[in-house]
């Protein structure tokens, strides 16, 4: 069995954070699973820039 960290919820976040590409099974995979993750959000290819306050 897997051990499961003690802060899941910073766990989480964390494995949620960084670039993928937009066909990862790593979306596909977690969102069947428990319906967490999705391909969202801003990708490398859309070479947009945004301004945050």
């Amino acid at each position: 069995m897997t051990e499961v960290p003690e802060d899941i919820e910073v766990f989480l976040r964390e494995i949620g954070v960084g670039v993928r590409p937009w066909d990862d099974p790593f979306f596909t995979d977690s969102y069947e699973a428990c319906e967490v993750f999705q391909p969202l959000g801003v990708y490398h290819a859309d070479e947009e820039e945004f301004c945050h306050p």
